[in-house]
């Protein structure tokens, strides 16, 4: 199927590469599964690899008790009936030790695994393959929407979206990161298309990848809102400065959260991402993680955040730093950022002139980076938890470096590389 399908094809993307990556996907699915089975001890109750598959099975086995209540259960409708209460007090995970958020992303991703179990009759390795097929589809989608402006990078661009270690990892598990990535990605494409030629099918697209954004990770589309606004307006206002309309944005944004903040409990970001960082502190004191550190407890202050910026920064930028490495994971973790920070200096430093620099593109990849390093940096202090949750950033942050490399400059020093990309073209 996903030779034929013709969204796999273009840009670069042929049937067999795109075969190879989705065979890789599925290598890099089970190999989780095999580190948290064995490694990590088949710990069903605290480990994301099991836990809402494992909660999904109830659901999915309400429909040998009721089909209505599975579809109840689905939907959320009339969860607080005493007839379903005996399926979500056997959910472990339906409810969070730490209700602080917009919505209980939980709950999504239990919903996701008792679609699948409708097709996998519960068998855990087809929802492997299945979280791998979606999070392709959200990659190809975000390399197709961002191979048009990247032509003479096709090569770059395609390891930097699909085979970036950590995203290959963390995106072919039965996790959240897979809706993720693949709710992004549609998110992406769907928005270039409507914002070039609109129309019903990009635009239900569009508006079905937000809302799926919204259920699974709420913080990674209040991120992604200031590029999308920016890369709106600068489109139909080509003639603005991006950097202008970008900083503007930012604090319009800013402005907002502070005049929400302690007067709208429901939209208010910076009481949510106190919560948070108490919350993952607390969290992270009662495991025995050997990737946890010291991260400061946030006041219910604005100035605390500002503060706190640099080091946020820091801490998801390289965290875990090399000498912090007690695993051989950890360190593979450490080299990785080592490896894609240094990839994105040499870009600057084979930049192209500003004038040939498509800020609107870049400003849009930067405002997400930046924002949600800061939502990561303010609120985690787990590395193996940062790893994780910056896997969305990843693609953005080789697609940033490649908007401003000058290919010519780089070419000149390492020749190699041309007759590699002219292989793909």
């Amino acid at each position: 199927m996903i030779r034929k399908w013709s969204f796999f094809h273009g840009g670069g993307l042929t049937p067999n590469i795109i075969s190879f990556v989705f065979l890789l996907k599925i290598g890099f699915g089970f190999l989780l599964f095999v580190i948290y089975y064995f490694y990590y001890g088949n710990n069903r109750f605290t480990s994301d690899a099991f836990r809402f598959f494992d909660d999904s099975l109830v659901m999915y086995g309400a429909l040998k008790t009721d089909p209505t209540h599975y579809l109840r259960l689905l939907f959320g409708i009339g969860l607080d009936k005493p007839d379903l209460a005996l399926y979500i007090k056997e959910m472990t995970f339906w409810g969070r030790d730490f209700p602080h958020g917009l919505f209980n992303d939980n709950q999504t991703i239990i919903r996701v695994n008792a679609i699948f179990d409708l097709f996998s009759f519960g068998y855990y390795h087809v929802h492997t393959v299945f979280m791998c097929f979606i999070s392709l589809i959200g990659l190809t989608a975000l390399y197709k929407a961002f191979v048009p402006f990247l032509q003479k990078h096709k090569l770059l661009l395609l390891i930097g979206i699909f085979l970036i270690p950590s995203v290959l990892f963390w995106g072919s598990g039965v996790l959240k990161e897979g809706v993720v990535i693949f709710s992004m990605g549609l998110l992406i494409w769907s928005l270039f298309k409507v914002v070039e030629k609109p129309n019903v099918k990009h635009l239900s697209v569009l508006i079905c990848s937000i809302l799926m954004l919204l259920f699974i990770k709420v913080y990674v589309i209040i991120a992604l809102a200031p590029g999308i606004i920016g890369f709106i307006l600068l489109t139909k206002k080509n003639r603005w400065n991006p950097l202008v309309v970008y900083l503007s944005i930012e604090i319009t944004g800013s402005l907002i959260s502070l005049g929400v903040h302690n007067k709208i409990p429901q939209v208010d970001i910076i009481t949510k991402l106190h919560f948070k960082n108490i919350d993952f502190i607390k969290m992270s004191e009662r495991t025995t993680s050997n990737s946890a550190f010291y991260l400061k407890r946030l006041n219910n202050n604005p100035i605390e955040f500002v503060k706190m910026i640099p080091s946020a920064l820091t801490n998801t930028t390289f965290r875990p730093f090399i000498w912090e490495s007690k695993s051989a994971m950890m360190l593979l973790n450490s080299f990785e950022n080592i490896t894609l920070f240094l990839f994105g200096v040499l870009c600057l430093f084979f930049s192209k002139k500003s004038s040939n620099i498509d800020f609107k593109l870049v400003g849009f990849c930067l405002t997400f980076i930046i924002i949600l390093y800061l939502f990561i940096g303010w609120t985690t202090p787990i590395s193996g938890a940062i790893v994780r949750y910056k896997i969305p950033a990843w693609p953005f942050f080789m697609i940033l470096s490649l908007l401003i490399l000058d290919e010519q400059k780089l070419y000149s020093k390492l020749p190699f590389l041309e007759k590699l990309n002219v292989k793909i073209k």
